[in-house]
């Protein structure tokens, strides 16, 4: 292993952490795609072009294999510079201003917006279908935190239940808890 990837394993513990276990252009999470293996130390200004910020922290970027794939050394020549073909940044842009992340196929609402959308295809088949399943799981989790909730006002509240509901009711808030976390961990945080 070349002595330059060596330093890259130093940075990737504290990007993981900064950019939340997830992809910092798609958002992809760390549990829906394998892990930290399968995420990648992009170098926003590619490192071809500007050796000179390969070691700086604030050109690094957390990101999934496909967008640093699809990303690869991009960097815009001066026509793509004036028709505003560029990646955004995300640790300078306002993603949300440029790019309509409210629905499951994300779209550009402006021109570096669509350019970023088009060049990481974060509006690909498989991005919207992981985000309709995280959107689900999300929804799952709250009901299950409701249900649990509720099970523990009832406990709480229940000076006239018998031992055998009340060991019920412990129970499956206890199983529940142990379910609710079990699906938090498929879609936040680090899987390893």
């Amino acid at each position: 292993m070349s002595n330059m990837s060596k330093k890259y394993r130093v940075y990737k513990p504290k990007l993981r952490v900064e950019f939340s276990h997830r992809c910092a252009y798609c958002e992809t999470r760390e549990p829906e795609i394998g892990g930290s293996k399968s995420f990648h130390i992009d170098h926003y200004k590619p490192k071809k072009l500007f050796p000179e910020l390969i070691y700086t922290y604030n050109n690094l970027i957390y990101s999934c294999r496909d967008c640093n794939d699809y990303k690869r050394d991009y960097w815009p020549n001066r026509l793509e510079r004036l028709l505003k073909k560029f990646i955004l940044n995300p640790r300078k842009d306002q993603i949300n201003k440029h790019i309509n992340t409210s629905g499951f196929a994300w779209s550009g609402k402006t021109a570096q917006g669509k350019w970023t959308v088009t060049k990481l295809r974060l509006d690909s088949v498989a991005l919207s279908l992981r985000r309709e399943d995280r959107t689900r799981l999300k929804r799952k989790i709250q009901q299950m935190n409701a249900m649990i909730e509720d099970a523990k006002q009832r406990l709480h509240m229940g000076r006239n239940l018998s031992s055998s509901e009340r060991q019920s009711l412990e129970n499956f808030i206890e199983e529940e808890t142990k379910n609710t976390e079990s699906f938090k961990r498929k879609i936040f945080g680090p899987m390893d």
